[in-house]
């Protein structure tokens, strides 16, 4: 607790600094916008008067709002600074006490092919990757990061954007026991599969959300418990996501589709307690997700 206090009262320190010179540089941004649209209105009003002046004048207009928006956006940048300070200092300190050896990077070096190949999602037209997690829970060792998954589109008047169909955390697990098959878990707004058979369970609930299937002639593994399918819709329900994973072999790929940003810090947020116990909660989701299991030792 006292490792946390200090870390608290360092990133406080670093925020409040940060916070000063972000605000300090926006009232300058400000004073230029203000000090551009003065002279704007006396050049209005000057007109009929002496040409050379007022053209310096507007010169002068011009340049102090264009000033005035550059400084802003610099001030954006501390922002931006404390955001990264944050996340390089706290989530690794977190990490090591939930999961002992383990590894954070915000630029993230996950593989996307480490998506595809649960088979679970479509191939993308555009990727952002952010927010790179190494460790090891109950011996599994897994990876993720922060993923948004995005496919070309046109709108009515020809113009094309891109579309977001994925927006959340992705796992990958590396388990110990090797099942021998394939096993999905998936929402009835996914695609059927060809290559699979559907099965069902006893709890209707489950049943009306999601759909599952299996290698053909196997059963579910005893990774799935009795009790999983329960759990799932409550796992749903509090990260307020969507999600679908697939077993294949010894893998475990786990999707959590939240559309939320979970690693993204306000400077104008106080660093403490509350704060530090809201990160720590959002990074114990990949012991969680292993729990969800009946994993063998």
């Amino acid at each position: 607790m006292n490792e946390n206090n200090i870390n608290n009262s360092i990133l406080e320190i670093k925020r409040l600094e940060l916070l000063k010179k972000s605000e300090k540089i926006k009232s300058i941004g400000f004073a230029l916008v203000a000090l551009g649209i003065l002279s704007i209105v006396a050049n209005i009003v000057g007109l009929g008067r002496i040409n050379a002046l007022l053209i310096i004048l507007g010169f002068f207009s011009f340049l102090f709002i264009v000033s005035g928006i550059i400084v802003i956006l610099l001030s954006s940048k501390n922002r931006k600074s404390y955001s990264e300070i944050v996340k390089n200092e706290l989530i690794p300190f977190l990490l090591q006490s939930i999961y002992g050896d383990s590894t954070y990077s915000s630029v993230s070096f996950f593989d996307i092919q480490d998506v595809l190949d649960s088979t679970l999602l479509k191939k993308p037209d555009n990727t952002i990757l952010e927010d790179y997690i190494s460790g090891t829970y109950q011996g599994i060792k897994f990876i993720s990061s922060e993923i948004t998954l995005q496919v070309s589109s046109v709108d009515s008047s020809g113009n094309s954007f891109y579309e977001t169909y994925f927006s959340g955390i992705w796992v990958k697990y590396k388990l110990k026991v090797n099942y021998h098959q394939i096993l999905k878990v998936k929402h009835h707004s996914f695609s059927k599969e060809s290559k699979l058979e559907e099965i069902f369970t006893s709890n209707l609930k489950f049943n009306k959300k999601f759909q599952i299937f299996v290698s053909p002639g196997k059963s579910i593994p005893e990774i799935v418990s009795i009790d999983i399918f329960d759990k799932l819709i409550e796992f749903e329900d509090k990260y307020k996501s969507l999600i679908c994973f697939s077993l294949i072999d010894d893998t475990l790929y786990f999707g959590v589709n939240s559309y939320h940003d979970s690693f993204e810090f306000s400077i104008n947020e106080k660093v403490n307690d509350s704060m530090i116990d809201k990160v720590y909660h959002e990074l114990c989701i990949y012991k969680e997700i292993i729990e969800l299991f009946n994993i063998e030792n």
